[in-house]
């Protein structure tokens, strides 16, 4: 799932972006919160739209389509055409304000495995077969095993397949703090 970092007085705040899209308001970031508490497209400086891709929708890209009338920037270069593809790591600058990042890290988080073709486990090498409990590593997407009885992800410390962090109470790696 996307996010925004937000600076605020205490930090840098994290608003999820679970929704397919999200207004971005004019006013300055550190009031801002998610969309459900009191403000809507009209009160939007831009739109963040998750843009669906694949047969199944599994995947997906964000877009940032600003209102002409406010200078919307990314990584401090005017938006030509209204609208330009995020990348994890972004800065956005809406108007004068304070900017905010974009983020598409994600967290491991133990789930059910959705697919029906049972990839294989890169640490057991056993099919995850639909419905089994299982992670997909934030770094590189292969989904593991995660079990009681097969614990593959938590397994080594490390994913085994590249150097993401098998901790799955880690966190983020990443805050604009980092910059």
């Amino acid at each position: 799932m996307s996010r925004i970092f937000v600076k605020s007085k205490d930090g840098w705040k994290t608003i999820s972006l679970d929704a397919d899209r999200f207004p971005l308001p004019a006013r300055d970031p550190v009031e801002w919160s998610a969309p459900r508490s009191g403000w809507d497209d009209a009160d939007a400086a831009a739109l963040l739209l998750r843009v669906r891709q694949g047969i199944d929708g599994s995947e997906s890209s964000s877009a940032l389509v600003a209102d002409r009338r406010v200078r919307a920037l990314v990584n401090g270069e005017p938006i030509a055409t209204g609208m330009a593809l995020l990348r994890d790591r972004d800065e956005l600058r809406m108007g004068g304000a304070e900017p905010v990042y974009f983020s598409t890290e994600r967290l491991a988080s133990v789930e059910a495995c959705e697919r029906d073709d049972a990839p294989r486990c890169p640490r057991c090498a056993q099919e995850i077969a639909r419905g089994e409990m299982s992670v997909r590593c934030p770094g590189c997407g292969v989904l593991h095993h995660q079990m009681p009885e097969r614990e593959c992800w938590t397994y080594l410390e490390k994913c085994a397949l590249c150097e993401q962090a098998t901790d799955l109470a880690a966190g983020l790696r990443w805050s604009p703090e980092d910059l």
